[in-house]
């Protein structure tokens, strides 16, 4: 299978997977359990995963690790999904939750997808830019850094100077962004948010946001930790920034670093 073949099928496997994410939550046929850690997963969750992975084993040798199903692989080159991220958002019938798949060969993220089912936004990257659906990403170049969006959580977790400091009147607009962190990433791609401010109070899982990092960087953004390092997408804790650029993505860190 050739690499045009195999984008097809990627896409043809997530857009089903979004089918069925939309045809449950219309017919209201879901339900919801609670995981030890009180993150919801729903039985949709799991159909969607068990669909991509039977899917995935027909055109592909690599193993499959995901958020509802096999947690951890020991091979160089494997499949990573989370078949609903943002499930609190799919439960409360908001239109920000995605599927995620991303193909990490020896460390490194090679492809990215991102799937919004509600919105039909198709974000993907093969590691030579990225798009969304037809179009080039960004669609929009915003060179606005006082515009910075946050996952609800980070404030939760967040230290009272950091958050003083976003508020000064430079900062023109601090929001909170719910639903899943790879959506909104994928919206610092496209251009939508000038910055998106994160906190994972555990390790992330590549299924977490590997697939929205590779997008955001091929499109031309920045994520890094807040002192400007470079994270690692399949296993990271603690705070991360991504910008839509480069330039942005330094003056906020420049701001940052007088409470760091």
């Amino acid at each position: 299978m050739n690499q045009i073949q195999l984008e097809e099928e990627l896409k043809r496997i997530v857009f089903i997977a979004g089918d069925m994410m939309v045809k449950a939550r219309e017919d209201i046929d879901f339900t919801n359990t609670f995981k030890d850690d009180g993150s919801p997963v729903t039985n949709i969750d799991e159909q969607v995963q068990a669909y991509i992975e039977t899917e995935l084993t027909k055109i592909s040798p690599f193993k499959i690790i995901g958020e509802e199903n096999q947690t951890h692989t020991d091979d160089d080159t494997y499949w990573a999904i989370d078949p609903i991220d943002g499930t609190w958002g799919y439960i409360s019938y908001e239109n920000t939750s995605v599927v995620n798949l991303s193909l990490i060969k020896q460390g490194k993220v090679a492809i990215g997808i991102v799937y919004n089912p509600f919105t039909q936004e198709y974000f993907f990257s093969f590691g030579d830019g990225a798009c969304v659906n037809k179009h080039q990403l960004p669609i929009v170049k915003n060179d606005d850094v006082t515009i910075v969006n946050f996952c609800p959580s980070t404030q939760v977790h967040c230290e009272k100077p950091l958050f003083d400091l976003l508020r000064e009147d430079t900062i023109k607009k601090l929001t909170a962004i719910g639903g899943s962190v790879s959506y909104a990433m994928c919206m610092v791609a496209k251009g939508s948010f000038s910055n998106y401010l994160v906190y994972f109070n555990k390790e992330s899982k590549p299924w977490d946001f590997s697939a929205s990092h590779l997008i955001v960087k091929q499109a031309g953004g920045m994520v890094t930790d807040l002192l400007g390092n470079e994270i690692d997408p399949n296993c990271y804790e603690g705070y991360f920034l991504a910008s839509d650029t480069k330039d942005n993505h330094q003056k906020l860190l420049s701001k940052l670093a007088k409470e760091l």
